[in-house]
């Protein structure tokens, strides 16, 4: 597949102009118009299509508004050029948004290399939503955009959501930045799966936790892809113990020597986790010391059961001396429920 970017303008009155490679440009008016993407697959655009959004009120809410929040995450990153030598993110990002009545989703949260974003996006009579930015400022080439369309999984789950290990396409392309803190030489059009799930934890068994022999506290464990971890990433636990508390929950290494200083919390009121990790190198005969911070979501999950994936985030190596670059590297974080999975039929 050839995929090609396309800038796009749309003006005060509805109108879109936007302009192709060869110069061209196509012109339509909407009004009002959401458009989140213009992506061409051998030259057929396949793009979204511009829906009317609405706007709901207290007196007649969003239908999904009935939960608090809603959690995404942004996974699984493919770059579909074979001849890009650019390293990219391989961590997920992610970004929290409270529900308001009027039926906006103001996300806020941050790319898997670390970059701020924000976006307020007003839904469609079919519950979808249109997301279109430029996270690393107006140069060409910065963009994140995503199709969101909001679905009731199950009849006896009647909560909003995208999910699945197939998910739907975002895409994510960050230009060459000198001055950025990572990745400078920029990559994309990355490819990214989606996933959104509505935020409403009545208890700690809904964040996939495993119960112990001490009430307060819970078990999960830990995935971390350790291609850039260094010698000590044995040293990383694989399952975590979470100390319970409201609104604040606390992880650690589940074994009490704790060799890589494995911390966390976890805020139950959003969903968001951070913490960080202590990796141990030896460079030209001496010890070095590098301590991995890691940030992410947690997701409620309509069919919950051993093996999934309970959390999506990225965690920032600090390159070792003398590495060039000397910038960090993205890892993808996650923690899953630690029962055994059901069998397969």
């Amino acid at each position: 597949r050839a995929y090609r970017l396309v800038d796009f303008q749309i003006t005060s009155t509805g109108i879109l102009t936007v302009g192709l490679e060869s110069r061209a440009t196509a012109t339509g008016a909407f009004a009002p118009l959401a458009a989140a993407r213009s992506v061409f697959d051998d030259g057929d655009q396949v793009g979204n299509p511009g829906v009317r959004l609405v706007t709901y009120s207290s007196s007649s809410t969003a239908p999904w508004s009935n939960v608090s929040a809603y959690n995404l995450a942004f996974t699984s990153p493919v770059d579909p050029s074979p001849d890009s030598a650019r390293p990219f993110p391989a961590g997920s990002g992610y970004g929290l948004a409270p529900t308001r009545p009027d039926g906006r989703l103001n996300f806020k949260g941050k790319l898997a290399d670390g970059s701020l974003f924000t976006a307020s996006l007003l839904g469609a009579g079919d519950a979808s939503f249109r997301l279109f930015l430029r996270p690393h400022g107006a140069a060409p080439g910065s963009v994140l955009s995503a199709r969101l369309p909001l679905t009731i999984p199950r009849l006896d789950y009647p909560r909003h959501s995208i999910r699945g290990d197939d998910g739907l396409e975002a895409y994510w392309s960050k230009p060459a930045l000198p001055k950025s803190a990572n990745y400078r030489a920029g990559f994309g059009p990355l490819g990214l799966t989606v996933r959104l799930e509505p935020w409403f934890p009545r208890s700690f068994a809904d964040f996939g936790f495993a119960t112990t022999s001490n009430a307060s506290r819970g078990r999960t464990l830990l995935s971390l892809d350790d291609t850039e971890l260094g010698s000590s990433a044995g040293n990383l636990p694989d399952a975590v113990v979470v100390t319970f508390g409201n609104p604040i929950a606390f992880f650690a290494d589940e074994a009490s020597a704790n060799p890589a200083r494995f911390t966390g919390l976890l805020d139950t009121r959003s969903g968001f986790l951070r913490g960080d990790f202590r990796l141990t190198d030896t460079v030209a005969g001496r010890t070095v010391s590098r301590t991995v911070p890691f940030e992410g979501t947690f997701l409620m999950s309509e069919n919950l059961v051993g093996g999934t994936v309970t959390a999506e985030g990225f965690a920032l190596v600090p390159a070792l001396p003398g590495a060039t670059p000397a910038t960090a590297t993205s890892v993808r974080l996650r923690f899953r429920d630690p029962r055994t999975p059901p069998a397969t039929p």
